[in-house]
């Protein structure tokens, strides 16, 4: 009876130490395994990395023996990378990168000795099992590792991912290897490609680690000049040699898979069709004077369909025109929509701001529009209502003052958290720095949720202010309408991407306007592209927020400023509001005469506008409110 293949624990504990050291407590991690001759998944475990890296080492322990066991070969190949849930382990799905990681399929030895002269010694160096013919015997195929000081997060992804490209072009290395999330043979794993052999560690320096702007610069500088693209796809693939290397490779055997993944990308996106692509790479393998034996000739020969599929995937599609039914797609009928069911619109504080887009709340300076944003930032992460009784949706907070300091910011929050309620929230997070949209600002707001999610919060919203510290430089010749809907659009569609209130400070404008809407700062490209517009203003009669929106009910609400507790209340429907309160002061004016008095009496009295007082009497005495006496004077209406 055979004994069973079994998994080397220790050499997986060695290797999550190494690679999994600076990946902290949040995210997954997507232990995973392929069946080999299959190409589909065997196995996907999302591994949460609260439960420590003891943890880690279990699953990844009983996952590889699984593997290992399994009638049919299977290859236990987890991405070395930090996702942010359970559910996807793609290139949009990153949490973190951890390490800069090269497969050395061809020369391994040559490429280890070349990148380590420029990078320094590998963290981790791993056999992965396989053995690559150099014409008088066999070397084994190395994995090289570098661990990052720093794991890439944000926009460092796709340094990483660009570096690891560098890499694998200086030295021939597998260019599917470059994504982040691309998955890898570990240590402690077998690979049963053909006699089943053990990938294990050849080297390890474990306190070794690279720095990721100073090895990105290092691999600039010495990686091979790129040749321009002569057809559509080819512009992404990693190994841009010529044609005639490339086949000469498979002919005389010296590289089948990093050729073939080149090539494969290359007719696809010629737009040769995927059978014929994969006739022609058989064709070319069948006449490779190479030994066509039945271990690393025929799994390569047999994976071109994959490869050829693969390449449609990566190159073709973004290159191919849309076919007749997909310039039709979205059209819906009458009928079919009359029927469909939609959820409630959910809202960041009731009524006022929705949960998902971008919200401008616009007024001039020194109105109050910072503590407005600032309230409704504590409110959603302590439970407190804001604006009289409206209590916004919890979650954490981004709050971004780009024209504050960190000592004003803590003069502000104490204001409105006394210390004596309590800790002051973790949720709520500030920056007083951050870059503009167009130059990272909008994945570091992406990076920031997706890590919360990671650990398992809930995300309310990212408050900005103000938008002038955040939006793009105007380009030269660039109309003012498309700069300013610009300055919008990335931030709304990052909300709808991330299903987040994202809530912006605006200023409006000195000049007068009938319609406050045309009050806001800037032409109408902004309060085009925002979902919801707030105007802050300030009249005799008292402040109003004009609401309007796409998801909101257009409103006008009187509002209050509370000078003592810098808060804001809602009082009601504007026009309901002020009116009592022009009538109360009218009856009080009036009462206090033994005698009926002019409109202009009533006016030096109460301190109204003559023309709200005039319309106001009339419309009062017309309701039996109070008396025309007549000769233009008014009047208590007394009973008698």
């Amino acid at each position: 009876m055979t004994t069973p293949l079994e998994p080397d624990r220790d050499q997986i504990g060695t290797f999550v130490d190494a690679i999994f050291r600076h990946a902290g407590p949040r995210g997954f991690v997507s232990i995973r395994s392929f069946l080999e001759e299959e190409d589909k998944p065997f196995r996907i475990n999302a591994t949460s990395l609260a439960g420590g890296l003891p943890f880690l080492i279990d699953v990844a322990e009983d996952d590889a023996r699984r593997a290992a066991q399994n009638p049919k070969p299977v290859v236990f190949c987890p991405p070395l990378a930090v996702f942010v849930d359970k559910d996807h382990a793609r290139e949009q799905d990153l949490v973190a990168g951890l390490a800069l990681s090269v497969e050395c399929d061809q020369h391994p030895q040559e490429a280890r000795t070349r990148l380590e002269e420029l990078l320094g010694p590998a963290t981790i160096v791993v056999r992965s099992g396989g053995r690559w013919g150099n014409g008088s015997g066999s070397e084994d195929k190395l994995h090289l590792h570098w661990r990052l000081a720093q794991p890439a997060q944000g926009e460092d992804l796709a340094k990483l991912k660009q570096a690891r490209d560098l890499a694998a072009r200086i030295v021939g290395g597998d260019p599917s290897n470059k994504p982040v999330c691309h998955p890898i043979r570990w240590p402690g794993s077998w690979h049963r490609k053909a006699e089943p052999r053990l990938c294990d560690i050849d080297t390890i320096y474990p306190n070794a680690e690279i720095d990721l702007d100073d090895a990105l610069d290092v691999l600039i500088k010495a990686a091979p000049k790129v040749a321009e693209p002569s057809m559509p796809g080819a512009a992404d693939t990693s190994v841009q040699e010529g044609w005639p290397k490339l086949v000469g490779d498979i002919i005389s055997g010296a590289s089948y898979h990093a050729s073939l993944v080149s090539l494969a990308a290359r007719l696809v996106g010629s737009g040769m069709h995927d059978g014929t692509t994969v006739k022609l790479l058989r064709g070319m393998m069948e006449a490779s004077t190479a030994a066509h034996d039945a271990t690393r000739w025929k799994s390569r020969f047999d994976s071109i369909p994959r490869i050829v599929t693969s390449a449609r995937e990566k190159y073709a599609v973004e290159n191919k025109p849309p076919a007749a039914q997909t310039l039709c797609a979205g059209i819906v009928n009458a009928k079919d929509l009359r029927m469909k069911k939609f959820d409630p619109i959910a809202f960041m504080v009731p009524g006022l701001i929705p949960s998902v887009g971008v919200t401008l709340i616009c007024a001039k300076p020194k109105v109050g529009k910072s503590w407005l944003l600032l309230d409704i930032a504590i409110g959603a992460t302590t439970g407190r209502d804001v604006l009289g009784g409206k209590r916004p949706i919890q979650g954490d907070v981004l709050y971004l003052a780009l024209e504050d300091s960190q000592r004003r910011l803590q003069s502000r929050a104490t204001k409105l958290l006394p210390t004596f309620t309590g800790e002051w929230p973790e949720g709520l997070q500030f920056a007083i720095e951050w870059r503009r949209v167009d130059q990272g600002g909008l994945d570091g707001i992406r990076s920031w949720v997706e890590q919360r999610r990671a650990a398992g919060r809930k995300v309310a919203a990212v408050m900005i202010d103000v938008l002038k510290m955040i939006r793009p430089a105007m380009k030269k010749g660039q109309p003012a309408y498309d700069a300013d809907y610009d300055a919008i659009t990335g931030l709304q569609r990052l909300a709808n991407d991330l299903g987040i209130a994202i809530i912006v400070a605006h200023h409006t404008r000195k000049a007068e306007a009938e319609d406050l809407i045309d009050k806001v700062s800037g032409t109408f490209g902004i309060v085009g592209a925002a979902d919801t517009i707030i105007v802050i203003e300030k009249k005799t009669s008292g402040a109003i927020f004009d609401v309007r929106g796409r998801d909101v009910e257009g409103d006008e609400l009187a509002a209050q400023f509370n000078k003592e507790t810098c808060r804001w209340s809602i009082l009601g429907d504007a026009t309901e509001v002020f009116r009592s309160e022009t009538r109360s002061k009218i009856l009080a004016a009036l009462g206090d005469s033994d005698t009926p008095v002019t409109p202009k009496a009533v006016t030096q009295l109460t301190g109204l506008s003559p023309d709200n007082v005039k319309q106001t009497l009339r419309r009062m005495a017309q309701n039996g409110e109070i008396s025309h006496t007549g000769g233009g004077k008014y009047a208590t209406a007394r009973p008698r």
